[in-house]
């Protein structure tokens, strides 16, 4: 999450600041979660991730894709 609040960051602190204060907590927690388990995946290591925990990780991701979408516009 730190990555794509820089990256907004770059073209608005003001953008910046709103996903930072917008995303705190379980939001940012889901995103990473995901990235994460990615990283463990694709270098071969195993997770512990249940389906019903990947929908969760998903339904908070989309979340922050709106969210991203409506500081765009």
């Amino acid at each position: 999450m730190d990555e794509i609040q820089r990256l907004f960051g770059s073209f608005s602190r003001q953008w910046q600041e709103r996903l930072e204060i917008e995303c705190k907590g379980e939001l940012s927690d889901a995103v990473n979660s995901i990235v994460g388990n990615r990283h463990k995946i694709a270098h071969g290591g195993s997770v512990s991730l249940t389906i019903g925990g990947l929908h969760r990780y998903y339904q908070k991701a989309l979340k922050v894709i709106d969210l991203l979408q409506e500081i765009c516009l």
